[in-house]
């Protein structure tokens, strides 16, 4: 994240180095000594040259970007402390994974978006309990963690006349790649789009 969206890939704020470029480094020479009585004067002090290869080695590849679909539920809880800590408990007794997660409240509710390693089971939870879950399907991108990467794929989308209804998305300062979950309203549309080189 910390590179300008305009660099080039491994070289922060300036042009890229294919292997085999050289760059020249000038130094000069130390000052020369006083010259000897009867002693005649050089050319003076010269310049020379270092030629000093840049290596690629070592250069950290960013990940290609993978995009699917995937089952988002939609739930309907009590906006009151530990409602959330009551569903999460639910979903790690049945070994169920929260892959991503946002909530939006309101006075009475909040509806809680997550998808879920296992969206069927998810849901069965929900519904044995009476709680009020919605499916729906949303792109999961996972994405280099890179300055302008949302950037391009709203472009994308925005070009194929797709609309971005919501998202949400996380990921550490450090990470290669971060977890985007976009709800479009043409899923399959914007999932060609995006997997079109």
């Amino acid at each position: 994240m910390g590179q300008s969206s305009c660099d080039p890939p491994g070289w922060p704020g300036g042009g890229a180095s294919p292997a085999g470029h050289f760059f020249p480094i000038h130094a000069i020479a130390p000052a020369p000594r006083p010259l000897r009585p009867g002693e005649p004067r050089g050319p003076g002090p010269r310049l020379f040259q270092l030629k000093v290869e840049v290596a690629e080695t070592g250069a950290k590849t960013a990940p290609a970007m993978s995009t699917e679909i995937a089952i988002q539920l939609s739930v309907f809880l009590a906006n009151k402390p530990g409602t959330l800590a009551r569903v999460c408990d639910a979903l790690a007794g049945a070994n169920i994974s929260i892959l991503a997660l946002t909530i939006s409240d309101t006075a009475d509710y909040a509806v809680v978006r997550m998808v879920l390693s296992d969206s069927k089971r998810g849901l069965a939870i929900f519904e044995e309990r009476g709680v009020l879950a919605i499916e729906s399907k949303v792109l999961m991108i996972e994405n280099s963690n890179k300055l302008g990467s949302l950037g391009r794929i709203a472009a994308k989308l925005g070009a194929a006349k797709i609309n971005i209804e919501y998202a949400y998305l996380a990921t550490s300062p450090g990470a290669k790649s971060g977890l985007l979950i976009v709800r479009v309203d043409d899923a399959k549309k914007a999932l060609r789009v995006l997997r079109k080189k």
